[in-house]
């Protein structure tokens, strides 16, 4: 599912649950630390947002907004699990990844 986001609107929420994979198609997010608003991240088309908080169900410590109009695609956590496990290399890299955090 895609959806547009305009700037300064939330994409997600300090305490959101992810049961879903979050793409920036296109456009920014920047994702912002709601307690001293500093930024901590700069998203780009590309970049995933959360995928870390949701393959471990932790909420979302941080908050994600859009930076000017931004699309944002969602895929069911399962759907991206089920490509993963078609793609071994990947898997082993997110693994890796995942264990480093």
């Amino acid at each position: 599912m895609k959806k547009k986001y305009f700037h300064n609107e939330i994409i997600l929420n300090r305490g959101d649950e992810l049961n879903e994979l979050c793409l920036v198609d296109s456009g920014k997010a920047v994702v912002v630390n709601p307690l001293d608003s500093k930024i901590m991240r700069v998203l780009h088309a590309g970049d995933t947002i959360g995928v870390d908080h949701a393959l471990k169900k932790q909420k979302l410590p941080h908050l994600t907004v859009a930076q000017g109009e931004s699309v944002i695609s969602r895929v069911e956590l399962v759907e991206y699990v089920e490509a993963l496990s078609n793609a071994p290399d990947v898997t082993k890299d997110l693994i890796n990844q995942l264990l480093k955090d």
